[in-house]
Parts: structure tokens; sequence; C-alpha cells
């Protein structure tokens, strides 16, 4: 028995519907952030073709976009733990490290800062200004010289004398650097600060020790002077026919009288 043969409307339906359900499958996957399928092109260019072409290429933009954002992320992340990576080293070293703005206010002292000048590991930084972390007779050095000459040509090194908070004084190397930013309000000072008084102690128990050296030096070297000039006084003494005459000498008798 033949099958019936189906009329070109139906025939039609048929294919538009075929056609709408692959569209409809494709859009459904790309809602759902599967954005690798696509509608198989047709050769003849009708608008159901046009559609295709413009859902196919929607789908391959927002893959080329997820892979960027996928890509992006990764970036983020590995920059989030080299920031994470920094600041444990930062908080871990012993030297004192700090930003401050640009109007003087410190921002931020890591715990070993905090340590070196005896800040509580919590204490608010809002009410100290960089001069508060200086003896009097430095702060022009820093506020008028090292500052000044960071912010001109972005980095100022030297030793100079930092102030803990029992009003002692440390020798310290430091290192101020200006961030510039595009808004005024974001630019800021940052500065590392390296306690060295072992270093000077050392120092100047190197210097002391050079000094003693050089004038042991000199002492022996007056007497191989005066050695060398008694030989030749000697030696000329013996070309003249003389003698020379030996020292004298001073005698005492059991009575402790000179003779």
């Amino acid at each position: 028995m033949e099958g019936k043969k189906l009329n070109p409307n139906e025939l039609y339906r048929q294919k538009v519907q075929k056609e709408i359900s692959d569209i409809l499958e494709v859009v459904q996957k790309v809602t759902r952030g599967d954005y690798s399928s696509r509608i198989k092109l047709k050769p003849k260019e009708d608008e159901f073709s046009k559609l295709t072409m413009a859902i196919n290429l929607m789908a391959s933009a927002l893959e080329d976009k997820c892979e960027e954002n996928t890509l992006n992320n990764k970036r983020q992340q590995t920059s989030q733990k080299e920031i994470q990576r920094l600041s444990t080293i930062i908080e871990a070293t012993s030297d004192f490290v700090a930003i401050a703005n640009t109007e003087g206010g410190v921002l931020y002292i890591n715990q070993g800062g905090r340590k070196m000048v005896g800040l509580k590991p919590n204490e608010d930084l809002s009410k100290y200004k960089i001069s508060n972390f200086y003896p009097e007779k430095e702060q022009d050095k820093i506020l008028n010289i090292a500052l000044p000459t960071a912010l001109k040509n972005g980095v100022w090194e030297d030793e100079t004398i930092f102030l803990d908070f029992s009003k002692k004084e440390i020798s310290v190397s430091e290192v101020i650097i200006y961030h510039h930013e595009a808004s005024k309000a974001e630019c800021f000072f940052a500065t590392i600060v390296r306690d060295i008084r072992i270093q000077k102690k050392f120092e100047t128990e190197l210097k002391a020790k050079i000094e003693e050296t050089e004038k042991f030096n000199k002492l022996m070297v007056g007497r191989e002077l005066k050695m060398v000039e008694l030989k030749n006084e000697i030696k000329q003494l013996k070309m003249d026919g003389q003698h020379p005459q030996a020292p004298e000498t001073i005698q005492v008798d059991l009575g402790g009288e000179l003779k």
C-alpha cells in the first residue's frame, strides 16, 4: 500500500518547523552558557538562512567573549595571588615598610615597622604624620629634601635617623618612592627603612681598629727608620777610624747611691 503523499504546503510546514526547532535548540544551549553549538547553514539563501547566520555569529562572539573572560579571570586570580604573596613578604620582613599620602598622612605600616617604632599591631594610624617618625634635627632633611626629590625624580635614598615612640634614635638606611597616578588623590609615597645600628656599630669598631693599626704601623716604621739611622752612624764612624761610644750606664750600689 502506497504511503500517503504529502502536499507541498505540508512539506514546507515540516521543513520550517525543523529549521525553527534547530534554531531554538541552539538558542537554548546559548542561554545555558554553551556557546559551542552551531546551526547547519543551508545552501539556499532565505530569511531562515540569514537568521541562522546571525545566531551562529552571536554564538561565536559569545564564545570568544567567554574565553576572554576566562583568560581575564585567570589573570586576575594570578594577580591576586601575587599581591597576596607580596603582602605576606612585606608583613614578614623586619624592615619598616609604610605608605603615606601626599599630605604626609600615614596610611599603612607593616607589622615589622610597627614593632621597630613601638606601635601596637592594630593601632590606628590616622593620627600620625611622616614627621612623627623623625627627630627634629632630621625633619628638615626629610620634608624639604627627601620628599621633594622623590616627587621630582621618583625616588630618594640615603642614611638618616629614625625615631621610635620611646624617643630612641635609630640609625637607618631609607628609600622613599613616589607613585604617580592620574588622580592626585591616588598619588602616594612609599618608604622602606632598614635598621643599620648593628652595621654602624661594626663600622665604628672597625674604624677604631684600623686607626689603632695605623698608629702601631707608624711606631714600627719610626723604629725601623731609627735603627737604619743608627746603623749608618756606626758604619760612618768605622770608616772614620773611630769607635762608637757605648751609651752611658747608670749603676746603683746596694746602698742606693748612683755611680
